[in-house]
């Protein structure tokens, strides 16, 4: 998951060549709020989705197994940079379809009081999905 501009957070999925790498769309991120990333990886399908407030942004393939991968947050690979702001909430959940990752959106996103941000269509926008 990285900036992919070095001024400003565009968003895009890195595959530090396991797969194909991929842009978000609708950026720039930063200075604009706080936002819900999500990363999904199919790993039946070999497919990555990279989601912002709940709304698909990009798309990718990888190819080698990701049994043991580190994985850095709000840093670059070799954790020597790191952008101006903070994480809220890490969430890792397994085998996730798309109710489930829905359900996980708008409990983050009203829990911080971000569901504004959510697409219109989004099933938890206007309330929160029950526990």
């Amino acid at each position: 998951f990285d900036s992919n501009n070095g001024t400003q957070f565009d968003g895009a999925g890195d595959s530090y060549n396991m797969g194909t790498d991929f842009i978000f769309t609708g950026g720039p991120y930063d200075g604009t709020g706080p936002h819900l990333y999500s990363l999904i990886f199919d790993k039946t399908g070999g497919r990555i989705y990279g989601y912002v407030d709940g709304i698909l942004r990009g798309s990718g393939t990888y190819t080698d197994a990701m049994d043991t991968v580190d994985m850095k947050m709000f840093t670059n690979k070799g954790a020597a940079r790191q952008p101006v702001g903070s994480v809220r909430e890490c969430v890792l959940m397994l085998d996730v379809d798309d109710t489930s990752r829905q359900k996980a959106e708008g409990l983050l996103m009203h829990n911080h009081g971000l569901q504004g941000q959510l697409d219109a269509g989004h099933p938890h926008k206007i309330n929160p999905p029950t526990k």
